[in-house]
């Protein structure tokens, strides 16, 4: 049994709630790592990242002696400083060549990540909606990959306008984390390291 087919076992059903299943999720989860067209897409952009294992020294003394190994997944190293571009990636893909302008609400990774992906992916423009006290190092992350910043009162008005502004023709707004394409994409981190 694979790693990848004893998680699917393990995850309870509904666990998303009514718009998608726990198999759904795995299902889109699995089409961005297998091999196939929307794996070649999702690796055009998505590197894979390294695991690193934390030296027994270094953990809290009552579980030095326990036998157990603390691996860290370096998420750090994707091309935009964050495993959000995983999400942003996964949900953008069925997009290509069909939207040409893309809009996110977020605090700042997603937003920074959307940039990222936009840029590596040929659309023509990202909009991001953000919250007036979004970390600036963020705000600049959007602008140096060549998004559009609007700034909003708080995150409940930047999704709401993100959303009402991707209803538009020729546009796409992806949620940050209550999309199905978001959460399986950022969830191939976890098979990644079962595999690592």
């Amino acid at each position: 049994m694979t790693a990848t087919t004893a998680m699917r076992e393990a995850m309870p059903t509904g666990v998303f709630g009514a718009n998608a299943t726990a198999a759904g999720l795995w299902e889109l989860t699995e089409q961005l790592v297998v091999p196939g067209e929307y794996a070649e897409q999702f690796r055009a952009v998505v590197d894979e990242t390294p695991v690193h294992e934390i030296p027994t020294a270094l953990l809290p003394s009552d579980l030095q002696h326990t036998g157990y190994q603390l691996l860290v997944k370096d998420e750090g190293r994707m091309r935009g400083g964050a495993y959000k571009l995983r999400g942003m990636v996964s949900a953008l893909l069925p997009h290509v060549g069909k939207s040409h302008h893309v809009v996110a609400g977020s605090t700042g990774n997603h937003a920074k990540e959307g940039a990222v992906a936009v840029e590596a992916m040929g659309f023509e423009s990202f909009t991001a909606y953000c919250p007036e006290d979004a970390s600036l190092a963020k705000l600049y992350g959007i602008a140096r990959h060549g998004g559009r910043i609007i700034l909003t009162p708080d995150l409940p008005q930047a999704l709401s306008a993100a959303e009402a502004a991707g209803r538009q023709p020729g546009h796409v707004f992806v949620h940050p984390y209550n999309m199905p394409p978001v959460v399986a994409g950022q969830g191939t981190a976890t098979l990644e390291l079962a595999d690592q």
